[in-house]
């Protein structure tokens, strides 16, 4: 039996099934996008927990108890496949929340999940980069990281941008930069 690929042909040349291609191919990619910003959120909301976990026990408080290579092995051990569990990484966990959690603190508690969710949507290694930067501040920049709380995010990363110093500014990715890191890495 004889195939008709004329009317594939036909729909190949066509010049609208190109533009449905880039579509089809453009909504895929934002869907991943948001799948990935997802994931992150979900994942930074663990680090939160695991750090409040921690700072509530005060499990690390005692010098040279190696609490955290300890609880770094531990889990690795419980969860043999899962990465971002060292020490050092559990450690910016427990800094992440210590950093953060005065400043919700402060905020009104209808505000409270508002701050959180967008706290969460920042990706984990520009929180260690601002922890980094505040080890030996005040929380200043997370108090203006979520001072803004009711206007839009727009508004406020362009007023926490304003704050932040030139020199930390130039070091973290941007949006767009993000995006098409994970474009790239999608097409290959």
């Amino acid at each position: 039996m004889a195939t008709d690929n004329t009317s594939t042909l036909k729909t190949k040349n066509d010049g609208s099934y190109s533009i449905w291609l880039k579509e089809l191919k453009q909504r895929y990619l934002s869907q991943r996008l948001k799948a990935s910003i997802s994931v992150n959120t979900a994942l930074l909301e663990f680090y939160w927990s695991l750090g409040g976990d921690i700072e509530a026990k005060q499990y690390a408080n005692t010098y040279g108890s190696g609490f955290y290579k300890n609880l770094s092995k531990d889990l690795q051990h419980e969860l043999p496949n899962v990465k971002g569990l060292s020490p050092i990484n559990i450690r910016y966990m427990t800094a992440f929340y210590k950093l953060y959690s005065p400043v919700l603190e402060i905020v009104p508690q209808a505000a409270e999940d508002f701050n959180k969710s967008m706290l969460f949507s920042i990706p984990w290694d520009h929180h260690r980069r601002i922890i980094d930067r505040c080890k030996d501040k005040d929380n200043v920049v997370a108090k203006y990281a979520l001072d803004a709380y009711n206007q839009p995010l727009g508004i406020s990363e362009y007023q926490l941008s304003k704050l932040i110093p030139d020199d930390f500014k130039s070091t973290l990715q941007t949006i767009e930069e993000i995006e098409k890191e994970l474009n790239n890495s999608n097409d290959k």
